[in-house]
């Protein structure tokens, strides 16, 4: 073999190699979000909401639902509050307007429709509040979310 030849049969082995090992970790990419999404989507449906409250809209068309959301032993009391829509159930997932530290009865959550459009949400100080949304964006409408003092 001439050394053009040689130098030939090394650089195919060379692509060879490295498009072999490309597919190898494109493969383990996929399988390993995979598994993530997998035991995401398992540790969800290890937790589990307790309705606390649901207050109807003055028009009917929304309901504000407090509920505690309960993953099992090792976590604590949380507070969680969802809009929906009257005809809809509370799914298993967490709030998706409100969420804070602590059962709803000690940190006296409260809920309010002050019209069609604005929901006024308090609770006690002293709690963690790890999600607060300002807005709610329905299909027909917005819905502002007012709190008595800012964080």
């Amino acid at each position: 073999m001439d050394e053009r030849s040689v130098s030939n049969n090394i650089f195919e082995k060379t692509i060879l190699v490295v498009a072999i090992a490309l597919m190898l970790g494109i493969v383990a990419y996929y399988v390993g979000a995979n598994c993530i999404v997998r035991n995401l989507d398992f540790a969800s449906d290890m937790c589990g909401n307790d309705i606390v409250d649901e207050v109807d809209s003055p028009d009917g068309e929304y309901k504000v639902v407090v509920f505690e959301r309960n993953c099992g032993a090792t976590t604590g009391f949380s507070t969680h509050i969802s809009i929906l829509y009257n005809s809809e159930e509370l799914s298993n997932s967490p709030g998706n307007i409100f969420s804070m530290d602590g059962h709803p009865a000690s940190s006296q959550v409260v809920t309010m429709w002050v019209d069609d459009q604005t929901v006024n949400v308090s609770y006690k100080e002293g709690y963690d509040v790890y999600s607060r949304e300002g807005t709610y964006m329905g299909i027909n409408r917005e819905i502002f979310i007012e709190y008595p003092f800012d964080m």
